[in-house]
């Protein structure tokens, strides 16, 4: 976990307020954050202990923190903190935890560019990593362990690292010396050119990048077909143009033209995909003859008590949406429901 202080992870991964250490789920917790490179975006900010635990037990005796963020991106996060009920209250023993996160769009692009850059190789030459192995002492010296496995590791970092010359990357030769002339030649004396000159130079430049990159893919498809590789994954590095993933239907594969098309398909699979496969009878009022008895419809006061008794204690059933008024002047059989 980068740059992560141990005594403030203690601190936040406790059992409680007054259970100093970490509990077995927080030590789970924090190996797992060390494991993954994650960082507990909870410690990085300084909260008094009122702002900081996010559960409470049904007599408000405990209190808790076991909600976190976990992010491997630190550096977008300005403040994190939990909302008081004060300002938040919805009747739980839960509080919310807030992040705060800024972010610059052109500084995470050029983040983002040069993360997908491409990648210096480096090629192993095995004659040379043999001669200089035999010149270097594997065995670490004296010392104790640690000292010794410090020096074995790095004697091997050095001798790979001796050994290993870089690899230039070679063109992707899409295109051939005759293309890339007429390119040439279009950059230097194009804008000195008639216009006619300049259109028949131009028209004669996209036949032959047309033919060329027809040339590449068929020679690319007659590679993967005498090595017996993947004749896909060939198409798929040299056709020009980025299809839409399509997505299934029962005719088949298909693309939707319009992004609607693509809400539509995604509202209709999610509405499948959790609606219900049991059907149940709409609800329907009894006949006139069978209401006659309105003793059968009235909810008995046992099972008031027993429904009040089921309840758990501490829990608050939430807000009411009848108000007062709602009851002032019921009509017909509800006013006498009511008395």
């Amino acid at each position: 976990m980068p740059t992560l202080v141990e005594e403030n992870l203690e601190r936040i991964l406790s059992a409680s307020t007054e259970l100093p250490g970490r509990n077995s789920r927080g030590e789970t917790l924090a190996q797992f954050c060390e494991r993954t490179r994650l960082s507990v975006a909870n410690t990085y900010f300084q909260k008094r202990l009122g702002r900081r635990w996010t559960y409470h037990t049904p007599n408000r005796q405990m209190f808790h923190e076991i909600d976190f963020i976990l992010t491997n991106c630190l550096r977008l996060f300005h403040n994190v903190g939990v909302i008081g009920e004060s300002r938040f209250n919805i009747g739980s023993d839960h509080r919310l935890v807030r992040a705060t996160i800024a972010i610059k769009p052109k500084e995470e692009r050029k983040r983002l560019a040069a993360y997908h850059s491409k990648r210096i190789r480096y090629e192993l030459n095995e004659e040379t990593l043999k001669t200089l192995a035999a010149t270097v002492d594997f065995t670490g010296g004296s010392g104790n362990v640690h000292t010794r496995y410090e020096k074995v590791t790095s004697a091997i970092r050095t001798v790979v690292k001796d050994a290993s010359q870089r690899v230039r990357s070679k063109p992707r030769e899409r295109l051939s010396e005759v293309t890339l002339q007429m390119l040439a030649t279009r950059k230097e004396v194009g804008k000195t050119m008639t216009p006619v000159a300049r259109t028949v130079l131009n028209k004669a430049i996209r036949v032959r990048v047309k033919n060329d990159y027809r040339e590449y893919a068929a020679r690319r498809a007659r590679e993967a077909a005498e090595k017996a590789t993947s004749i896909k994954r060939a198409f798929i590095s040299t056709r020009l143009k980025t299809t839409h993933s399509g997505m299934p239907d029962e005719s088949g594969w298909h693309c939707p033209a319009e992004p609607q098309g693509y809400r539509e398909e995604i509202r209709t699979f999610f509405q499948d995909l959790f609606s219900s496969k049991v059907h149940v009878e709409a609800y329907s009022e009894p006949p006139e003859g069978e209401n006659d008895n309105k003793e059968e419809w009235r909810v008995l006061e046992s099972e008031v008590m027993q429904a009040i008794r089921q309840m758990k204690s501490g829990k608050a059933p939430g807000p009411d949406p009848n108000t007062a008024r709602t009851f002032e002047v019921p009509e017909g059989s509800s006013r006498e429901a009511f008395s």
